[in-house]
């Protein structure tokens, strides 16, 4: 059960992160450092598809039914809670944001509204509240409950882990288009991330930080 400053700890760190990617105007102008739109809600949706994308079962073309690709779901549900943070930082600016995304946490957990759903009926759900323009918040703290392999702590554990990650690509040429997303046997970062933090539950920022860099510095050559 996650308190509401872990709540606080999560929404700070997005804010931070955001602001060094993105400048600090990101949440009153919804514009990037250069102009660029920033429409958390479309990526919500884009992030929603790609986790229904890695559940295989669904997919009834297929000859062979293959397993789910659980890493890759449950890194889609960071994202997804990347951009539910900054949608409600936006709207609400951090402490509203991390109060209210609190007490919808603690709703969700009383309440029967989705209970019954599926997990790719939920993220669904997501999207069609996201098109109304509407943060889907509920869902989803019913969706990471009922993935057998994720939990609020998870949630926590992994949303802190992302900022760390986004501020290893940006101090290691992100944006000069230096930085290799693909590392060492063509896996990705984020999925280097979250196989770290399962295995180290217990390690904190500065050292998540410097076994990226140790990671990655040795697959560079």
């Amino acid at each position: 059960m996650l308190k509401e400053t872990d709540f606080k700890k999560m929404f700070i760190s997005q804010d931070e992160i955001n602001n060094n990617t993105y400048g600090k105007q990101w949440s009153t102008k919804e514009l990037t450092s250069d102009g660029r739109v920033i429409n958390w809600h479309r990526m919500l949706r884009l992030q929603a598809s790609r986790a229904i994308d890695a559940i295989n079962s669904w997919k009834f073309w297929k000859n062979k039914i293959m397993a789910d690709d659980d890493n890759r779901v449950l890194v889609e549900f960071i994202t997804i809670w990347s951009s539910l943070m900054s949608e409600m930082i936006r709207k609400r600016g951090v402490k509203k944001g991390y109060k209210k995304s609190y007490k919808a946490y603690i709703a969700a957990q009383k309440s029967s509204k989705y209970k019954k759903k599926t997990i790719l009926e939920l993220l669904e759900e997501m999207q069609r509240l996201s098109l109304m323009n509407k943060t889907p918040l509920a869902p989803f703290f019913i969706l990471i409950e009922k993935h057998e392999l994720f939990n609020a702590t998870n949630l926590y554990k992994h949303s802190v882990g992302k900022t760390i990650l986004k501020q290893f690509r940006l101090d290691n040429g992100f944006k000069e288009k230096k930085y290799r997303r693909v590392w060492s046997g063509n896996i990705e970062d984020k999925t280097i991330l979250f196989n770290l933090i399962q295995s180290n539950p217990f390690l904190d920022k500065k050292k998540i930080y410097k076994e990226l860099e140790r990671v990655y510095n040795a697959t560079t050559l």
